[in-house]
């Protein structure tokens, strides 16, 4: 994975038809609780952000990662998830937010999902200590690149002014081939194309679309190290999450991750890894369950059944396309 290549993870979490998903509830390891409880007992000694509208809050200290109060959730479509920007999809931290983690059908109360967790492997063949050459960035080592208030979760939607997906919304070319530049801003706060202009041409994607930036080498990275130190792939995560609201596009959400190397060296061996925790029934059940430390109910309690297809993933969609075109 050279510094001028991308890989992308594209997961479209899907809660269709679940006349079929059955409950369970996988406990945390250790690695993670620790994380979890280390981040829980910074969020006791930070005073929590204000409560408000989403898209007049900005980033602060205190407030970062954006796991406190109403935050990004996407909310347009059968299934109601939350995004942050620390590597996770999902609230796991009720306790400071009341925060839907993935409900279906809509704000039911019905939980099916507590988190997803981002990890990254790789290779890192310039090393020179042997414990620093095979790495993983995974919680709570993804944070927002800095604690400007640049760096937050940004709110758009299809057709939003600068964000017409496929158009050359600020009317702007390549100065060596002439051709247009399309949606090559990402929406991130951020002078990316280095035009002078921030976030003039970007596409958004759904009905209602979360965007944000995660990197593994931050301050904040290096000191949420819990069972062993921290060592950066020194990647840069951009993310993506988009629901829709047109019929037959209801019941999922998608989250997107473009990952780029920022290390200036070569990377190799890369894995995208995926930690995901279940628990599916009422809301009230759940935080029971997780006050009790036990599972949120018995299995023969499951009114619903089990999911067939209760998790989809696409690499790249794009790619996809491309070679189903040379097919024919």
């Amino acid at each position: 994975m050279r510094s001028t290549t991308t890989r992308r993870a594209l997961w479209a979490v899907l809660f269709a038809q679940l006349a079929a998903v059955s409950m369970a509830h996988a406990k945390a390891d250790p690695v993670e609780s620790e994380g979890i409880q280390q981040l829980q007992a910074h969020m006791w000694r930070s005073p929590q952000s204000p409560a408000g509208d989403f898209k007049n809050r900005t980033a602060t200290p205190a407030a970062i990662p954006d796991i406190y109060g109403p935050g990004a959730v996407l909310t347009v479509g059968n299934v109601v998830m939350k995004v942050t920007n620390y590597g996770l999809i999902g609230n796991p931290f009720t306790n400071i937010s009341s925060d839907p983690s993935g409900q279906w059908p809509g704000a039911s109360g019905i939980e099916y999902l507590d988190f997803i967790l981002l990890a990254l492997g790789g290779v890192n063949p310039t090393a020179t200590d042997p414990t620093a050459v095979r790495r993983v960035s995974y919680l709570p080592e993804w944070w927002p690149p800095s604690s400007d208030p640049e760096d937050r979760m940004y709110r758009a939607y299809d057709g939003i002014i600068n964000g017409n997906r496929l158009v050359n919304d600020d009317g702007d070319h390549d100065p060596f081939t002439g051709q247009d530049l399309v949606d090559e801003d990402f929406l991130d706060g951020r002078d990316n194309d280095g035009d002078g202009r921030v976030d003039e041409d970007y596409g958004a994607l759904g009905q209602l679309m979360f965007s944000c930036v995660m990197v593994d080498d931050t301050p904040a990275a290096f000191a949420s190290s819990t069972s062993e130190a921290h060592v950066p792939l020194v990647t840069e995560v951009r993310q993506l999450g988009w629901a829709y609201s047109v019929p037959g596009f209801t019941d999922f959400d998608v989250v997107q991750w473009d990952i780029y190397n920022r290390s200036k060296h070569t990377l190799d061996s890369m894995y995208v890894g995926i930690r995901v925790d279940i628990d599916a029934g009422p809301e009230r059940g759940i935080q029971d369950a997780g006050r009790s430390g036990g599972p949120p109910f018995p299995a023969e309690h499951d009114p619903i059944g089990r999911s067939r297809h209760p998790l989809s993933r696409a690499e790249d969609p794009d790619q996809r396309i491309l070679r189903a075109r040379f097919r024919r």
